[in-house]
């Protein structure tokens, strides 16, 4: 470690092993905090004695820009040279960015042209210190300069102009600066006009922050001329940069009605307040929507024409959307006006679906299809049936259904019932109970007589089908045999197989006609029977006898004889 008295500071310094770099500590005063703290300057060592450059200025009105300086007052011969730095900050690309360089030069030059030549709406600083033997140093100097003098060969603040979302009344206005967020604009300024007009713009002023804005209350089919420029802190107006336009949408129409309760449905409206002279007509379009796809149609009207009957019929579960669009003469359309409504009835099964079903003795067919006015409704279709068997569901497509059940029991109950899902709702047939036929027309198997009386027997039966859906009632006739009157009927419930015929005559033939009655009234085979009913139990008869023995002496003779009274 050296310690020495340096001739040109009135301070100590203590030298460590750093080649090229001195730790000074002023004896007259403490070291002082850079000014520039948020500025990334060159590292520096800790300050000597020298005295800094007065009067630094940054001229960026002439190319290249000047930085220039008065001479540091401190001993010449302690003075090695200054050290000149400068940064750059632009607003490029909607980002800010700086950028520090600097040089070198020796101590009798007091001024430096490296910058080159000042770009517009660029932020400068400049710093000069003065650094001498032994690596002391003087404070750095700085100011800072805004280059706003326009130059000739960048005089645009606007890099783009667009105009979109044209009406018949108004526009949207949009532009990309060239430097956004830069320090040179103070505002915008939008105008406009009729095109090839002689009358002053219509301007407005708008802030650096903006870069859209609306133009409204303009004429239908004009053309107009629009011209975005930024006003300098010079209070001079950049480039303007111009976009002409024209308002190319007609009016629309209005009170656009659709009316489904009529079919085909009708669109209605009141047409367009644009010239007459310039609308040819009008687009009328209608769109289908259904749970399957979308369809449109559209059809040209001439611009007399306000009302439309659409070629289609109005069907169930549909999106009804009409929409208006009036065209000119050079092919110009309004905005489109619409209306939707909505077809959605209020869902019965029955009026959605046509049930069928086919029955005989051993099979059932299940059918049914979607009607022709619900036939957008319907989704999915299940039939299902169940019997004391067992039961099964089949799943049908969207519009159509059909179950097959063969190789049943004949004159067998079973409930059958339909399951719709339409775009709306699930909704379920009443379950209906049906039977199969009787696989012949006879269904009394069998018929017997019993307890034969004089008066009265027993006749009994045996079905082919116990209990069978296929009949309602038996039906038993009896009659005298050989008779030629009408014989003696009665109808019996289903659920009985035996009754009793009575007020029969004694020792008489009779002939028993046994069938059971189907639900059309009809008769199935009749199965016969022939009986004869019995004689009366044998009663005790006395009979008196009266003898005569002579005229004059009679005897009465009582005899008990075992007989049947007649």
């Amino acid at each position: 470690m050296l310690v020495h008295v340096n001739p040109c500071t009135t301070s100590t310094t203590v030298s460590q092993a750093y080649p090229g770099h001195a730790h000074t500590v002023p004896t007259d005063h403490a070291i002082e905090i850079p000014l520039l703290a948020s500025i990334p300057l060159p590292v520096s060592l800790p300050l000597g004695a020298l005295e800094p450059v007065t009067n630094l200025q940054l001229n960026l009105n002439v190319s290249p820009a000047i930085i220039e300086w008065t001479a540091s007052s401190s001993d010449q011969t302690c003075i090695d040279g200054y050290e000149v730095c400068w940064t750059v900050t632009t607003y490029l690309h909607d980002a800010e960015s700086t950028n520090l360089t600097c040089h070198n030069v020796t101590k009798d030059v007091t001024s430096s042209n490296s910058i080159g030549q000042p770009h517009y709406c660029i932020n400068y600083i400049a710093i000069v210190g003065t650094f001498g033997m032994a690596g002391l140093r003087s404070q750095s100097i700085h100011t800072n300069e805004t280059a706003l003098t326009i130059p000739p060969i960048d005089s645009t603040m606007i890099r783009s102009l667009v105009v979109e979302d044209i009406t018949s009344k108004q526009v949207t206005v949009f532009w990309e600066p060239v430097y956004q967020g830069s320090p040179c604009a103070t505002h915008y300024r939008v105008c406009h006009r009729e095109q090839n007009s002689t009358t002053e713009p219509d301007c407005s002023v708008l802030a650096t922050t903006s870069n859209k804005t609306n133009i409204s209350n303009l004429k239908s089919l004009t053309y107009y001329t629009v011209e975005v420029s930024a006003l300098l802190t010079t209070q001079i107006y950049s480039d303007i940069v111009t976009e002409t336009f024209r308002t190319s949408e007609l009016e629309p129409v209005s009170s656009l009605s659709l009316n489904v309760s009529t079919s085909p449905a009708i669109i209605e409206w009141t047409a367009s307040n644009s010239s007459q002279e310039c609308l040819e007509g009008y687009e009328v379009c209608l769109l289908v929507t259904t749970y399957h796809n979308t369809t449109t149609s559209c059809s040209n009207v001439t611009v007399e024409v306000t009302s439309f009957t659409a070629g289609q019929q109005i069907q169930h579960c549909v999106d009804y959307t009409a929409t208006v669009t009036a065209f000119s003469t050079d092919g110009l359309r309004s905005n489109s006006s619409l209306t939707t409504h909505l077809y959605y009835p209020e869902f019965f099964i029955d009026n959605v679906i046509n049930i069928s079903r086919t029955v005989n003795s051993s099979s059932i067919i299940l059918e049914a299809h979607t009607m022709s006015s619900y036939s957008l409704c319907t989704i999915h279709m299940v039939a299902c049936m169940e019997s004391e068997f067992g039961s099964m569901c089949l799943d049908g497509t969207e519009t159509e259904i059909k179950l097959e059940a063969h190789e049943l029991f004949a004159c067998t109950y079973y409930s059958t019932a339909f399951y719709v899902t339409t775009s709306v709702e699930s909704t379920m047939s009443d379950i209906l109970q049906i039977y199969t036929n009787n696989s012949e027309t006879s269904l009394i198997e069998s018929v017997s007589v019993g307890n034969i009386n004089p008066s009265n027997v027993t006749l009994s039966w045996q079905p082919v089908y116990l209990l069978s859906p296929c009949f309602s009632n038996y039906r038993v006739c009896h009659l005298e045999q050989n008779s030629l009157v009408e014989p003696s009927c009665s109808t019996l419930s289903r659920n009985l197989t035996t009754t009793i015929l009575s007020d029969l005559k004694t020792l008489t033939n009779y002939t028993v006609n046994v069938s059971a009655i189907f639900p059309d009234e009809t008769d199935s085979d009749v199965i016969s029977i022939t009986f004869r009913t019995s004689v009366r139990e044998p009663t005790d008869v006395a009979l008196k006898i009266v003898v005569k023995y002579d005229t004059d002496h009679l005897c009465d003779l009582v005899i008990l004889v075992p007989g049947y009274i007649s």
